[in-house]
């Protein structure tokens, strides 16, 4: 039975007395009518008959849960956010004269370029540069961790490796900064038998196969201590950590940077 109620009834039928037996709503007359509505005149002779003080509390709440029940959700929020302090938003006034309230920046006296640990009396060359930052303790830490790795591998797989050393991974360092230089569609090209593609200077560094196998292989931790997701000590970049921290010394120790400094991207 639909009796078509709009808000107002339904408050009204919230606040009003409940009816007694015999005026009851579920009378046979009014439940065979299906346009009745319960009389408004009833619930309003209801209210006024009790104090004048009862009556504004009713109609004061009967006004609170009709807004709570029946206000659109956009008009509700849109009170919220008028009327809340931290929602309040002041445009900011553009200006091509800009006037900082914040105080001058001290005069800046730090050293900058080499710094006293790298030896200026002597004559160096772009490779002596680049020993002061891939230092020897940095090869022989991949030297330790790509052997441990290939005998972690030959211990599942049973393939026969040979280990590196420190002048054979200083050489293939070599090669991927020529291969930088000189461009190839694939680093097996530096070996090809054909004369257009064929490298006789890098060819005769290494062989190819030797190449390919360091590729995989090279390592900088060990894989067995590596904490899992959601571990003690988890870090996403715990295969390199070992390098960025070292190289990060590194260039801290021997470069101081300028006053006005560029910072690109960077993944620690």
């Amino acid at each position: 039975m639909n009796h078509n109620l709009n808000d107002e009834n339904i408050v009204d039928h919230l606040f009003g007395d409940l009816p007694s037996d015999d005026n009851s709503l579920t009378d046979i007359d009014d439940f065979d009518d299906h346009d009745y509505l319960p009389s408004q005149q009833k619930a309003i002779e209801v209210v006024e008959s009790s104090s004048s003080d009862e009556m504004k509390k009713v109609t004061s709440l009967k006004k609170t849960i009709s807004r709570a029940l029946f206000e659109p959700p956009s008009t509700i929020d849109n009170t919220i956010v008028e009327n809340t302090p931290e929602f309040e938003f002041t445009p900011p006034n553009w200006s091509k004269n800009f006037t900082s309230n914040w105080p001058p920046l001290p005069d800046f006296e730090s050293p900058v370029g080499p710094s006293d640990s790298v030896d200026t009396f002597q004559c160096h060359t772009p490779y002596s540069i680049f020993n002061y930052l891939f230092s020897d303790e940095i090869i022989h830490m991949l030297v330790e961790q790509t052997n441990l790795y290939s005998f972690q591998r030959n211990q599942k797989n049973g393939k026969p490796y040979t280990q590196t050393n420190i002048q054979e991974l200083k050489t293939f360092f070599g090669i991927n900064l020529l291969m930088g230089i000189k461009r190839m569609p694939s680093y097996r090209d530096y070996w090809s038998s054909s004369p257009d593609l064929h490298d006789s200077y890098i060819s005769k560094l290494m062989t190819v196969n030797r190449f390919g196998w360091l590729l995989p292989t090279l390592h900088i931790n060990n894989n067995v201590l590596m904490p899992k997701r959601g571990d003690i000590g988890y870090d996403k970049l715990f295969k390199v950590r070992p390098f960025l921290t070292k190289i990060k010394k590194n260039f801290q120790t021997y470069y101081n940077p300028h006053r006005i400094v560029a910072v690109d991207e960077s993944i620690d």
